[in-house]
């Protein structure tokens, strides 16, 4: 009675397995080169595989889309919902350019038709513009959690709007949002609540300051640098504590 369950086990384990190569090579394999701009993304699933996606997409020569987004649930099913949100994503993305709410529009009007009720995703989107060295930066949110903007005087802003999630209802009434330059050494923080919501044995959550101050006291460091230092604080903080969600953070710092 033990064998078949044994190796159902096995084929189900290496099913998993298969699923996760997938999964990670639908993942950047190494940061973007964009004139002006030093960009690290890294994410780290609590099961095999995940619900949480970030990606860099060409544009133009001078242009870039950085994308993070968190899908209902992690697992297998969440897993499936990712790459299709990033298929579709890529293949619009030149086509719209800097029209980000006909882009969501379209994305929004796929993974509605194609999901199941309780299904969604929210997904934080902007496009990098370094032409003439201006280091534009123009932004969507899709029920997304703040970025965080660090500007050269110290301070952190928050980019937020009110657009829906992903693949709810039909009309997900996506805005447009004013474009912003990043300045010398400023930073653009975009990660999943993964990240604020972890808890340690205490079920205490490490929260947005813990992260505002990281930001802050690593903020000369490179993106790369800064992100790992941010996902080893969370890990240091959850200690032994069982994760229940992902983590994924981009960090796009001027230079």
């Amino acid at each position: 009675a033990m064998v078949p369950k044994l190796l159902e086990n096995q084929e189900l384990r290496q099913s998993l397995e298969v699923a996760m190569e997938i999964q990670q090579h639908l993942l950047p394999q190494e940061p973007p080169v964009l004139a002006g701009f030093d960009i690290f993304g890294q994410t780290r699933y609590c099961d095999e595989t995940g619900g949480d996606y970030y990606d860099f997409i060409p544009l133009e020569p001078e242009k870039m889309g950085v994308t993070l987004g968190d899908i209902t649930g992690h697992g297998i099913g969440a897993a499936v919902l990712m790459a299709s949100a990033r298929g579709v994503l890529r293949s619009h993305a030149v086509h719209y350019g800097e029209d980000l709410v006909g882009l969501f529009d379209v994305l929004n009007a796929h993974l509605e038709a194609d999901t199941d009720a309780g299904r969604f995703m929210t997904l934080y989107y902007a496009v990098l513009d370094a032409t003439a060295g201006g280091r534009k930066v123009t932004w969507i949110s899709g029920g997304h959690d703040p970025a965080f903007w660090l500007r050269a005087d110290g301070t952190i802003d928050e980019l937020t709007n009110g657009g829906l999630p992903l693949g709810i209802i039909e009309e997900g009434g996506y805005t447009a949002n004013e474009p912003f330059h990043l300045a010398d050494g400023e930073i653009l923080l975009i990660g999943s609540d993964g990240i604020w919501e972890a808890e340690n044995a205490e079920k205490e959550m490490f929260g947005k300051d813990r992260l505002r101050e990281l930001l802050r006291s690593h903020s000369g460091q490179t993106a790369e640098a800064i992100n790992r230092q941010v996902v080893a604080a969370v890990l240091a903080f959850v200690g032994d504590s069982p994760r229940t969600d992902d983590i994924t953070l981009t960090v796009v710092r001027a230079v």
